[in-house]
């Protein structure tokens, strides 16, 4: 059986939505203390499990990687013993939780889970199709293999899902095989990232006969970009971006500039790396962090702006500039000396220990949970 590409796009698109605004709002309340003290991770893992139900045991799992009072390295280590449990929900429970604080040690796991000959199924979803989409986000290529296997073997077009980013064109491909000349935003992506010679022809059409003003327009001219770094493309991108980095209702909702913002953000480029820097001052919050993340992860060397931008973030934690544990994710991950040292003195002047928390004890997490929902990235 084959499914409509575009549905599942779209709910996995708010699936990842519903849950990154779970996790943000988990981590505000515990960077504010809002939250009481937990038992030791160990204790309340066990009670969670031998309770039974598999909600209590998801949130218990949930709670532990996010929280704020216990020892991320003493927390690991319990998750490993994890994966040797007798039920698979709590072997998939306690792999994806590694693979979220940068430990892949669960990869085994996880593949023999996405290989089950039957469904695994929680909450009427089979959990199978929630592992490769997961394979994808965390960029695991060694998934990839496993994942193509398991659409060969269905016919389930979700198995898919993200393989783009693994080195694999089967999805692009499969979108072109059911979409034809249709154009979707989430579909273009995927073609400018595998940059398939099949799907190139489709692009140029799209590019002539759209209007500039539809949504899909930017991505195309980024995907085009991928094939063949010409100005036109990324000058046609330029002029729908500029619009949304000066207006304050970019924040308010998606529009073709904000979208184009968004493509623009996603190109190496030292133009665009002085656009960004000058956004960092944008009216917009949703336009300061995408042009922040795109400093520091697509643009090439040092940004002095970048730098200042994420020091006064930490030192004041202003919520004006960008989302609080956002911003302190980003310095986290930026590893700049003057950051990092405006991070302490934070800590010992107001006692909240986030930066221990943010700029230290998650220091490696990766950064695909917040970036891609910024960022079109490989």
């Amino acid at each position: 059986m084959s499914a409509d590409i575009a549905t599942v796009g779209a709910l996995n698109a708010q699936s990842k939505l519903a849950v990154e605004a779970l996790k943000s709002a988990y981590e505000e309340a515990v960077g504010q203390g809002a939250l009481i003290e937990a038992p030791p991770v160990q204790e309340a893992l066990d009670q969670a499990i031998a309770n039974g139900d598999r909600d209590v045991i998801l949130r218990a799992f949930n709670e532990a990687v996010y929280d704020r009072l216990q020892d991320v390295e003493e927390t690991r280590k319990v998750f490993l013993k994890f994966l040797t449990h007798t039920d698979w929900f709590v072997r998939k429970l306690a792999a994806e939780s590694l693979y979220t604080m940068g430990d892949s040690s669960g990869f085994e796991v996880l593949r023999d889970l996405l290989l089950s000959t039957s469904p695994l199924m929680y909450a009427d979803a089979d959990e199978r199709v929630s592992i490769a989409i997961k394979f994808g986000q965390w960029r695991e290529k060694r998934a990839g293999p496993y994942m193509l296997k398991m659409y060969q073997d269905t016919g389930d077009a979700r198995f898919l899902t993200g393989s783009e980013h693994l080195g694999l064109k089967d999805s692009a491909l499969y979108s072109l095989s059911q979409l034809g000349s249709e154009i979707h935003d989430s579909t273009v992506v995927k073609y400018g990232i595998v940059k398939a010679p099949e799907t190139k022809p489709i692009l140029d059409s799209a590019f002539e006969r759209l209007n500039s003003g539809s949504t899909e327009y930017p991505y195309v001219a980024w995907a085009l970009y991928q094939y063949d770094p010409q100005r036109k493309y990324l000058n046609a991108i330029k002029q729908l971006a500029e619009g949304a980095r000066l207006d304050p209702a970019s924040d308010e909702s998606f529009t073709p500039g904000t979208h184009a913002f968004r493509c623009l953000a996603s190109i190496r480029d030292a133009e665009v790396k002085r656009i960004m820097e000058e956004s960092l001052q944008s009216p917009s919050r949703s336009i300061r962090e995408v042009a922040a993340a795109s400093l520091l992860l697509i643009q090439e060397g040092k940004s002095e702006a970048l730098v200042r931008f994420l020091k006064e973030h930490v030192a004041q934690n202003s919520k004006q500039q960008i989302s609080a544990s956002l911003g302190y994710q980003m310095a986290a991950h930026l590893d700049d000396p003057e950051v990092n040292a405006a991070g302490e003195a934070r800590d010992k002047q107001e006692g909240e220990n986030l930066w221990r928390y943010y700029g230290v004890k998650r220091k490696n997490w990766p950064v695909y949970p917040w970036s891609d929902g910024l960022l079109i990235l490989p």
